[in-house]
């Protein structure tokens, strides 16, 4: 029987948009509503004066473009991970 994955999480970070693309004049179309919830922006509606309106989806931590990496891997929990894995290094050279 197979076990149920425990120990699997799903982090979503949405990047900033890129020069070239605020230079082309395109928006965020992903907006982080929350700590675990994300919504894909209908441009259409938003074109109808309606903001926020699209899908949504559930992660177990979503994170905004304002996020840094240092910021990612201390939310993720891998910073703990990475120093172990260094010390293992470190003990076998």
């Amino acid at each position: 029987m197979v076990k149920e994955a425990e120990n699997v999480r799903v982090v979503v970070r949405v990047r900033p948009l890129t020069t070239r693309e605020e230079r082309k004049g395109d928006e965020e179309l992903v907006a982080v509503v929350g700590d675990r919830s994300l919504q894909v922006v209908d441009p259409s509606a938003q074109a109808k004066g309606r903001t926020m309106t699209g899908t949504a989806y559930q992660f177990n931590k979503c994170l905004g473009t304002d996020c840094s990496q240092e910021q990612v891997l201390e939310k993720c929990t891998v910073l703990p991970l990475l120093h172990h894995v260094l010390e293992g290094l470190r003990s076998h050279s």
